[in-house]
């Protein structure tokens, strides 16, 4: 304002007003004024602390309420409640103003709950329209080697046709990622060569179930998806190292048509989408790029893209406003929200190649003249009668900062009035909270203790999910009586798992290729050289190559000089031995117990020591001696009662884990300790097999999630299903 006088030649004391405003009103204009003084005169607030009439600060404050909001998501769920209950008085006017355009967006949402509908005369960004969304998806696409995410988002999209139905789509796409997209695929591989991978494994032992049902035609209709998908993406790929911005954004709109056909309403995203095509397109600046680059500034512009669009049904007496038009139109109830920095005011930016003096020398404004006309944008919308301020603790997951506004007023009024604004705040945010039942969280969920019919329960299960039956039954009734496997993460990287599998195929073969004798001199370089090509798909993951493999290759090294020591006292070994013991249960019912040994030795004695390796962690004696971790005791008793045909019925002498791959390479635990015998421990916990298997024939016993909390994994991927965070949050004997 002090500008426009200057300009207009008018003098401050030629300004007359017009009216005289309420007392309140008045009050309210005399405190702001006040607490926005340029920060260098703030000391002047003592004299007006001093001056002030009694009563003067709370009649200024008497009709403005502040909210703070835990995050976002509540400060939008807020804000469209609060719109929503001044509707139920009669003739009343409520607008939302804001900078914020994703707050405004949520706020829409929030109100769709109640089919009302509202202008945002802000507009919204082209980014977040549906096209500018899809446009961004592609190049998002294009250049990912693995794109599972971006190619299920892809699919996912509304807009996406590719010349089918969005029915047939939609069905394509599930069964794209089921049976594809969740495999740990190698970091570059087409999406053909992904789909071959995809239907050798669903046809595999391993292979997941809702992958296996998938008939031929729906193997053939996901082919022509992913041959479409390719289509459009290739046309990006095709234009490789520098070009100009015009052959991208031309590769580009021609790519998005076939992903979306010709026939599209000509909504405000799809005009605004094809002016900025137009605008790249015409563009004759000597401007070379790599689609990266071009990808970046595409999307930087779709977001600084503001598109508008009146909505037809919108509803008369609610409006959400941006800064500038909410100079012009008063509402009955104003609501301001984002009352956080950088939102309110915006941050000020400083240009590294054009300083303070230079801006000013060329007649430009200084960073800070936002900052000034925020500030007088937040002054007109407090001159409505009835304000309601809301900020957010945090915004993306960070802490925030409340607007320097806000810290300014709270601090001239004084923590007594400023903290009965916010006491009205909270009860209004206690009724939207209830609204999602955020408010009062209700009684605490009991433990699940499904109890399903005898005939239900599983009569045949591995030794591992002995172990699993032991520490988590819950994870057994999901998998065997409601047959529910998990499935991968998309784009699941080659873990763990999938090294554990190969380490143990490469010392598998390396005992089949030496079941007996002394070890040949070049067996390091041998097993090596094996573990090299078994790993070949691995290799294309730098992590791996960098960090595991050369764990891999020491711990392999530590293994043969381990073995080398052991054979004078072997006479034959066997590896990855499959065996299958019929038990007799209490109630005389039948039960089968299966296991693979990872390596049986059959030592000049005449006994047999079981080896079982570990990539990753070893259980404790306390864990094997308690029966939660029985690998080794119950493969000791199927050698024993001779399930193995390859060793027959022997005496197991020694059980022994050993773990590759760690520190120290190879470690060795035997399972027993120098107060029990290999003989006792093997039969105490063969009799508590049969002891646990035939409690779940009883109709009572329940499966029960983490029935010993010490003794369980710390993540199961049943977890969610048995509600654990709901019961457990009393504690580890919570029921």
């Amino acid at each position: 304002l002090h500008r426009l006088l200057r300009t207009m030649d008018v003098k401050r004391a030629d300004v007359v007003e017009l009216g005289q405003l309420p007392p309140a009103m008045q009050a309210r204009r005399h405190l702001l004024s006040e607490a926005l003084r340029p920060a260098d005169t703030t000391d002047a607030w003592q004299g007006f602390l001093e001056r002030v009439t009694p009563g003067a600060i709370p009649l200024a404050l008497e009709k403005i309420t502040v909210i703070e909001a835990t995050d976002e998501r509540e400060e939008a769920l807020a804000i469209a409640a609060l719109m929503r209950e001044a509707l139920e008085v009669p003739g009343e006017t409520a607008s939302l103003i804001t900078p914020d355009r994703g707050l405004a967006s949520r706020v829409r949402a929030e109100l769709a709950r109640w089919n009302i509908y509202i202008d945002d005369s802000g507009g919204s960004q082209l980014a977040s329209t549906a096209e500018g969304s899809l446009a961004a998806l592609l190049l998002e696409a294009a250049l990912e080697t693995k794109p599972a995410l971006p190619l299920l988002a892809l699919l996912s999209h509304p807009l996406c046709l590719l010349g089918c139905a969005r029915a047939d789509i939609e069905r394509l796409a599930c069964l794209i990622d089921i049976a594809v997209l969740r495999l740990p695929l190698p970091d570059i591989i087409s999406l053909g060569d992904a789909l071959a991978l995809a239907r050798k494994v669903a046809a595999s032992r391993d292979g997941h179930p809702a992958a296996a049902r998938m008939s031929q035609d729906d193997w053939d209709d996901v082919a022509r998806i992913l041959k479409a998908v390719d289509t459009a993406l290739s046309q990006l790929r095709a234009i490789t190292g520098q070009q100009k911005l015009a052959d991208f954004a031309t590769a580009h709109r021609q790519a998005l048509q076939w992903l979306m056909g010709e026939d599209q309403e000509a909504t405000p995203g799809a005009v605004g989408l094809e002016e900025l095509f137009g605008e790249l397109q015409s563009n004759r600046a000597p401007l070379s790029m790599a689609l990266d680059d071009y990808a970046l500034l595409f999307q930087q512009i779709a977001r600084e893209t503001v598109v508008r669009a009146a909505q037809k049904k919108a509803h008369p007496r609610l409006k959400i406003l941006g800064l500038l038009e909410a100079r012009l139109i008063p509402a009955d109830r104003v609501i301001l929200a984002g009352l956080d920095e950088t939102i309110w005011p915006p941050q000020s930016q400083t240009d590294p190649f054009l300083n303070r003096p230079m801006r000013m020398d060329l007649g430009l404004s200084s960073p800070e003249r936002r900052i000034g006309q925020t500030a007088h944008d937040f002054m007109q919308a407090m001159g409505n009668e009835q304000i309601i301020i809301t900020r957010a603790k945090k915004r993306g997951g960070s802490p925030t900062v409340p607007s320097r506004f806000l810290q300014r007023i709270a601090a001239l009024a004084g923590a007594d009035q400023w903290s009965l604004c916010r006491k009205r705040g909270s009860d209004m945010l206690h009724y939207a909270r209830i609204l999602d039942g955020d408010g009062d969280p209700g009684e605490r969920s009991a433990r699940p203790q499904p109890k399903p019919p005898v005939e239900l329960r599983p009569q045949r299960l591995s030794i591992t999910r002995i172990e699993t039956l032991r520490r988590d039954p819950y994870s057994i009734y999901a998998e065997y009586i409601l047959k529910l496997k998990p499935l991968e993460a998309i784009g699941a990287e080659a873990g763990a798992r999938i090294s554990g599998i190969k380490l143990h195929k490469v010392l598998a073969d390396f005992a089949l290729a030496h079941p007996s004798g002394p070890l040949p001199l070049d067996a390091e370089d041998k097993l090596v050289k094996a573990a090299a090509i078994e790993f070949e798909e691995l290799m294309e993951n730098a992590e791996f190559r960098a960090f595991l493999w050369p764990r891999y290759v020491f711990a392999l090294q530590k293994f043969v000089d381990w073995e080398r020591q052991r054979r004078a006292d072997i006479s034959q070994v066997h590896a990855e031995q499959y065996a299958v013991m019929d038990l007799t249960l209490q109630d005389g019912s039948n039960f089968k117990l299966s296991g693979v040994a990872d390596r049986l030795e059959m030592l000049k004695d005449g006994s047999v020591v079981l080896i079982d390796y570990k990539s990753g962690r070893v259980p404790k004696v306390k864990e094997i001696k308690a029966g939660f971790s029985p690998q080794l005791t119950l493969e000791s008793a199927m050698v024993q009662k001779g399930a193995f045909s390859a060793v027959g019925a022997k005496r197991v002498s020694d059980a022994i884990y050993i773990k590759l791959g760690g520190g120290k390479g190879l470690q060795d635990q035997h399972v027993r300790d120098k107060d029990t015998t290999l003989d006792d421990l093997v039969q105490r916990q063969f009799e508590e097999l049969i002891k646990l298997l035939s409690q779940f024939r009883e109709e009572d016993r329940s499966y029960v999630p983490r029935p010993f909390p010490q003794f369980t994994n710390s993540y199961s991927v049943y977890d969610h299903l048995a509600r654990v965070q709901e019961w457990s949050s009393g504690g580890e004997g919570s029921d």
